[in-house]
C-alpha cells in the first residue's frame, strides 16, 4: 500500500533563513552605496573637523597651506578672507588632489559579512601613518560620524525587516 500526503502552508521560514546571506548582502550594499554616494563627500565639507573629530593642523601647515594657495601677508595672518575661497576650513584639501580623485569613482566588494569601498587617493595620503606629529588620513577619510553610523544602520536594518517580512508563495510539498 502507497500512501501520498501533502502539506501546504504559508511563508516558508527555512527558505527564508537560508537566505538570509543573501538578505544581508543586499542591505550591506545597499548601506555602502549611499555612504559612497552621500556621505564620501562630507569629509571635505566645512565642519568637517567637528564632525568626524580630525586631528588640529599645526600652524605652520596652515601657513604653508595660505601661501601655496596665493593668500596675502594679512591672509596668513587672519585666515578669515581666504576660508570659503580656498578650502582653508577644510583640513584635507591642500592641492585639491584629493579631493577630486577620492570623490570620484569607487568599487565595492562584498566579502562574507563585510563591505569594502575601494576609492582612489594620492601616494602622499600614506607616506606619513603612524608617525607621530601627522594625521592618519586614511582613518579620517573612513572615518564615520554618529548620525551617520545610525542612518547606515538604520537602513541596514529596514531593508533586511522588509525582505523577510515580504509576502511568500503558499508552498506545497509532497511527504
Amino acid at each position: 500500500m502507497r500512501m501520498r500526503w501533502k502539506v501546504t502552508y504559508r511563508g516558508p521560514l527555512g527558505e527564508k533563513i537560508k537566505r538570509m546571506r543573501e538578505f544581508a548582502r543586499e542591505a550591506l550594499d545597499g548601506a555602502a552605496r549611499l555612504w559612497s554616494k552621500e556621505y564620501r563627500k562630507r569629509h571635505f565639507d566645512r565642519g568637517a573637523r567637528r564632525r568626524y573629530d580630525y586631528a588640529p593642523r599645526s600652524a605652520s601647515y596652515q601657513r604653508r597651506k595660505i601661501a601655496r594657495q596665493g593668500g596675502s601677508i594679512w591672509d596668513r595672518i587672519s585666515h578669515l578672507r581666504v576660508a570659503a575661497p580656498f578650502g582653508i576650513a577644510c583640513d584635507l584639501v591642500y592641492t585639491g588632489r584629493l579631493r577630486r580623485l577620492f570623490t570620484g569613482s569607487a568599487m565595492r566588494r562584498i566579502m562574507g559579512r563585510k563591505v569594502k569601498v575601494y576609492a582612489r587617493a594620492p601616494k602622499y595620503v600614506f607616506f606619513h601613518r603612524g608617525q607621530a606629529g601627522h594625521p592618519d588620513i586614511p582613518k579620517e577619510l573612513t572615518t564615520v560620524s554618529p548620525d551617520e553610523d545610525k542612518a547606515l544602520g538604520s537602513m541596514v536594518e529596514t531593508t533586511m525587516a522588509r525582505r523577510l517580512n515580504e509576502p511568500t508563495p503558499v508552498v506545497t510539498e509532497r511527504i
